[in-house]
C-alpha cells in the first residue's frame, strides 16, 4: 500500500510539473457597465501528447478565494466558485471557452455555443449553464480546500469587483494553474506550478479588459491592458495570440520554449522578400460602397498581402463587433460574419499587422 501511494505521488508531481495540460486566462473584462463581465479561457495541451484532448472535469474557476492577500477578510473575497462538469471531459488543445454573466451579456460576445456545435473550437456559455457546477462556500484558507458538494452554477459565484479582485484557474487537486489579481488586491501572491509568483496585472476598473498576447503566460509582460470596447471574446486577441492558438490546435506548439510560439507557421512560404527593403505602406480607405454595381464592392487595403499578420475587425457605433477576419484577404463585402448585410453608416475598424502594430479609424459605408 505504501508503495502504491509513493507511485501515485510521483505521477501527480509529474502531471503538474511545469506547463502540463490545463486552462489559462486568455482575456477577461469587467464590462462597459461593470456588470457585463466575462472570462475567456484557453485550453493548454499535454506536451507529451500535444494533439490529445484535455479532460477539464473538476477544474475550478474562482475570483479571490483568500489565497491572494492570504486572508479571509482580504479585499475582493466572496463566497463561491465554479467547477467544470462532465461535458468538459474531452476538449481539444487551443479551444477557447467564454463564460459570461448570465444576467447581462456583453454585446461583443458571440452567440451561445456551449457544446461547440459548429466545430470551430470556441465554446460560448452563460455562467449558469447546466454543464457548469458551483459551490457557495469559501475555500479553507491555508489549505485552499475546495471540497464541497456542487450545485447549480451562477456567475455571481465568481463575480468581479471593479475596484480590484483576483481571477484564477485551479486544478481538480486545488492547485493554482493560472491566475492573477488586479486593482487593489496586492501581495502576497500565490505561486504558479513553476514556483514563480503570480502578480497584479493592472489598475482595474469599469471599462477595462486584459488580454494575453503570447509567450509565457506566467509572465506579466505577456499581457496587455486594453479598453473593453476593443476586446475580442471568442476570438484570438492579437496576431501573435492567433499564432499561439493555431500551434496549440495543430500540434506544433513548443512547450519547451513558449516564446517561439508567437510567430506564424507558414506551410507554403511565399517568395523570400529582402528584409532590407521596407514593406510597402498600407493604405486603408475611409469610404466603402458595397452596392453590387461592380465598383468598390469589396474592401481592399493596398499592400496588405505583403504582411504575415492581417487581423481585421469592424465595429458598429455601439462598439459591437460585426465582422472579423483573422487572416484578411481583401474580400469583405459589407456583410457580417453571419452573412447579414450591414446598413449604411459609419463603422470603426482595427487592423492588426503584427508586432503590436495596430491601425484604427473609421469607414463610411454607403449603399
Amino acid at each position: 500500500m505504501k508503495q502504491y501511494f509513493a507511485i501515485l505521488l510521483v505521477l501527480i508531481s509529474i502531471q503538474f510539473e511545469g506547463f502540463s495540460q490545463g486552462l489559462i486566462i486568455n482575456e477577461f473584462s469587467n464590462g462597459p457597465s461593470g456588470t457585463q463581465e466575462w472570462i475567456e479561457l484557453l485550453v493548454i495541451g499535454d506536451s507529451a501528447f500535444p494533439t490529445a484532448t484535455v479532460n477539464l472535469i473538476g477544474y475550478i474557476l474562482d475570483d479571490n478565494g483568500g489565497n491572494f492577500e492570504a486572508s479571509t477578510g482580504g479585499v475582493g473575497i466572496a463566497d463561491g466558485h465554479i467547477k467544470f462538469g462532465n461535458a468538459f471531459n474531452a476538449i481539444p488543445p487551443g479551444a477557447i471557452i467564454v463564460i459570461y454573466n448570465e444576467g447581462s451579456k456583453a454585446a461583443n460576445i458571440p452567440l451561445d455555443d456551449p457544446v461547440d456545435a459548429n466545430n470551430d473550437s470556441v465554446y460560448i456559455l452563460a455562467g449558469n449553464h447546466s454543464s457548469l457546477q458551483a459551490c457557495s462556500s469559501v475555500p479553507v484558507i491555508g489549505t485552499f480546500s475546495y471540497s464541497c458538494t456542487p450545485t447549480s452554477s451562477q456567475w455571481n459565484y465568481v463575480g468581479l469587483r471593479n475596484g480590484g479582485d483576483a481571477i484564477q484557474i485551479r486544478t481538480p487537486l486545488n492547485q493554482l494553474y493560472h491566475g492573477f489579481s488586479y486593482g487593489d488586491v496586492t501581495a502576497p501572491f500565490p505561486l504558479f506550478p513553476s514556483s514563480v509568483s503570480s502578480w497584479n496585472i493592472g489598475n482595474g476598473g469599469t471599462g477595462l479588459a486584459y488580454e494575453f498576447d503570447c509567450g509565457d503566460w506566467e509572465v506579466l509582460t505577456s499581457f496587455n491592458e486594453i479598453n473593453e470596447s476593443v476586446s475580442t471574446p471568442g476570438f484570438p486577441n492579437t496576431g501573435n495570440n492567433n499564432n499561439f492558438i493555431a500551434k496549440l490546435r495543430n500540434g506544433t506548439f513548443n512547450y519547451d520554449s513558449l516564446h517561439v510560439n508567437c510567430s506564424s507557421t507558414v506551410v507554403n512560404p511565399p517568395p523570400v522578400i529582402d528584409t532590407a527593403i521596407p514593406l510597402p505602406k498600407i493604405n486603408i480607405p475611409n469610404v466603402f460602397s458595397p452596392n453590387k454595381d461592380g465598383n468598390n464592392d469589396v474592401f481592399i487595403i493596398d499592400s496588405l498581402l505583403y504582411y504575415d499578420v492581417k487581423d481585421f475587425a469592424i465595429y458598429n457605433r455601439w462598439g459591437k463587433q460585426v465582422y472579423r477576419a483573422i487572416n484578411y484577404q481583401n474580400n469583405w463585402n459589407g456583410n457580417t460574419n453571419d452573412g447579414d448585410e450591414l446598413s449604411q453608416g459609419t463603422y470603426y475598424y482595427i487592423l492588426d499587422i503584427g508586432e503590436k502594430k495596430k491601425r484604427t479609424g473609421f469607414i463610411s459605408l454607403f449603399r
